[in-house]
């Protein structure tokens, strides 16, 4: 394979030893006697690309080329050249779609959808990142853009922070909450509302339960509405109904209808 490759790396027809090289797969596993001529394959490769006005697809060759041959200034040059085409010819189409994701931005921001906004300005300052280092992100064009991503990124922090305070309290208020209750599959009884109610009622052995409605989340408390019956202190049995706050499976307030 190795003398294939040689011979055919010096050849006008670069195509060949470049199939013959990227067999190898990873750059690392290209044998050592054949490293320097599969560098000259894809630097020939680039190059014919590069003249035919396909800087995109000459990039990946050149990048290879320049890795198996560190010290060629020759093939860095001729990648840095290739890069830079490949810049502009982006930008031509990726421009117009940065624009296209700061005008959404934009949009988002007024409706004061915070999130939605700073997702649009995430992908457009990824898109002007890849510009940096290039010729490109010296322009008017690719400065004019990368400056209103930033304004309206200030445009939005605030909304933002004050999403984030927001998120924190709805955590702390979870936290507070603790497990959901459950109600009983047998009489739809919630336990954290029973054991609080035969601690506090005159007769607890007089305690029967009636209703107890799906345990529901507002703001740190699970709220329970549950109607029971039991003795009150002249020894008569009454219908009760209440509203029971719970908090880390304790009831921690009641509340009349």
């Amino acid at each position: 394979m190795s003398e294939r490759i040689a011979a055919l790396a010096a050849s006008s027809a670069p195509q060949e030893a470049v199939d013959m090289c990227n067999s190898f797969g990873d750059l690392r596993d290209i044998p050592e006697k054949s490293r320097a001529r599969c560098g000259e394959a894809y630097l020939a490769k680039g190059r014919e690309l590069l003249a035919a006005a396909k800087a995109g697809d000459a990039v990946p060759l050149l990048e290879r080329a320049s890795a198996l041959a560190p010290g060629n200034a020759d093939a860095a040059t001729t990648l840095s050249n290739a890069r830079e085409l490949r810049g502009k010819e982006d930008f031509k189409t990726q421009g117009p779609e940065v624009s296209a994701k700061l005008a959404r931005a934009l949009a988002h921001a007024k409706a004061k959808e915070w999130e939605a906004a700073e997702t649009e300005l995430n992908a457009a300052d990824a898109t002007l990142k890849a510009f940096e280092g290039l010729e490109v992100a010296k322009s008017k064009e690719w400065n004019t853009l990368s400056g209103q991503a930033a304004q309206q990124r200030k445009r939005i922090q605030p909304g933002l922070e004050k999403l984030q305070l927001q998120r924190e309290a709805q955590k702390l208020m979870v936290e507070m909450r603790g497990e959901k209750p459950m109600n009983s599959p047998w009489d739809g009884s919630v336990p954290e509302v029973e054991r609080y109610l035969k601690k506090v009622m005159n007769d607890p052995d007089s305690y029967e339960h009636v209703s107890s409605s799906a345990p529901v989340a507002r703001d740190a408390y699970w709220i329970v509405k549950s109607s029971f019956r039991g003795k009150n202190a002249f020894g008569g049995k009454v219908l009760n109904t209440r509203y029971f706050f719970i908090q880390q499976g304790q009831v921690v307030r009641v509340a009349e209808e």
